[in-house]
């Protein structure tokens, strides 16, 4: 056998295997009805052996419900990874070329990316539980665009009405019309804003939530980082920034990108005073591109999650109980921060994240 082979026969050995609780997920589970699963795409893993490690990541889950109806799709092999929560749809490259065509790949990065987009339908299915503000947030999304075609008509009647009018008193009417709407439209608009920033911050609890469901399932704090470091997912960040028709205010190296994009996703990241620091420099530089960037505004609360579950990502009873807390951590700091929308405009992200630790810190003491 070439050790090639070899290494990959070892590995699926480690897959399927994570631990005692998600060894008896076969039993538990088998193959759920409500998730379809397709190798569409070249891999070195069969279709039967990503069931298996979706349902190692399902005896992970505890309390939690998996995620109804699910499809699943490993693509041709790639970069990155995609959960749709519209569509409850997960695409996922079959082998994930994290340097390029030219090196090939692990089975391991695929893998643990998948794990990655399976725990945002996990968290997509389970919130509403935990915060229901979370999923008002959500169906108020899923309408703006009706609302915005709905404004549209409005004021177009309403300069309709203001151009028809043939009395003085139609047009005094019209005219009153027109500033009522107008004013609302304003208030409207002034939420949409708002809204944006709250469904950014929303990504970023959503970001942490999926990555530390690999985190559990590998028990390794650093498994996405290392899934994704390659060079081959930066290069499109790096394209876009050097792009001059890109219009940003500030325009990040590959240096600042690999900093702010991969290296702020290890869990086990040390925060002393010169790590603090520069992310509090990378925030402001985000924000100045009107981002909260998903990766980068929780950072510092991943590594007191990290402090919190070491040591309870190796046993198996406790191992089952880490995503549904997690989960109502997030719901209860969304709740706290977020029932007045205007909150987002004065957000200091160090504040929000030193109140999310001491939720975690509260949530996993015992």
């Amino acid at each position: 056998m070439k050790k090639s082979l070899l290494n990959v026969s070892i590995l699926l050995t480690v897959i399927s295997q994570p631990g005692i609780a998600a060894e008896r997920c076969e039993a538990i589970f088998g193959e759920p009805a409500n998730r379809s699963l397709e190798v569409t795409g070249p891999s070195l893993l069969t279709q039967k052996q990503y069931q298996d490690f979706l349902n190692s990541v399902d005896a992970l889950l505890g309390p939690l419900q998996t995620p109804e109806n699910l499809k699943v799709t490993m693509t041709e092999p790639g970069v990155g990874g995609v959960f749709s929560k519209d569509d409850n749809y997960i695409s996922v490259p079959s082998t994930f070329l994290k340097y390029g065509v030219k090196k090939g790949s692990h089975p391991k990065f695929t893998t643990a990316i998948l794990a990655h987009e399976y725990g945002h339908a996990v968290l997509n299915q389970n919130i509403k539980k935990y915060s229901p503000l979370w999923e008002a947030y959500e169906i108020e999304r899923t309408g703006s665009m009706e609302s915005a075609q709905a404004a549209l008509k409005e004021t177009m009647a309403a300069l309709d009405a203001i151009r028809n009018a043939k009395t003085p008193e139609e047009k005094s009417a019209a005219e009153a019309n027109k500033v009522k709407v107008f004013a609302e439209i304003k208030v409207s608009a002034e939420r949409s804003a708002d809204r944006v920033q709250v469904l950014k911050i929303m990504t970023a609890y959503n970001e942490m939530f999926a990555d530390t469901v690999s985190v559990i399932r590998f028990q390794d704090p650093r498994i996405i980082y290392k899934a994704i470091s390659g060079d081959a997912l930066i290069a499109s960040s790096v394209k876009m920034y050097k792009d001059p028709a890109t219009k940003y205010a500030v325009r990040f190296s590959e240096k600042d990108l690999k900093r702010i994009t991969l290296e702020n996703r290890q869990f086990d990241k040390s925060w002393g005073p010169a790590n603090l620091q520069q992310w509090q420099k990378d925030i402001a530089a985000t924000i100045a591109n009107k981002e909260m960037h998903p990766y980068l505004l929780l950072a510092p609360a991943r590594s007191a999650l990290w402090d919190a579950i070491k040591n309870k990502v190796h046993n198996p009873e406790e191992q089952q109980q880490i995503l549904a807390k997690l989960l109502q951590v997030i719901g209860k700091h969304f709740e706290a921060n977020f029932q007045d929308i205007k909150n987002v405009r004065t957000l200091n992200p160090l504040e929000f994240n030193q109140s999310l630790i001491r939720d975690i810190e509260k949530a996993f003491a015992n």
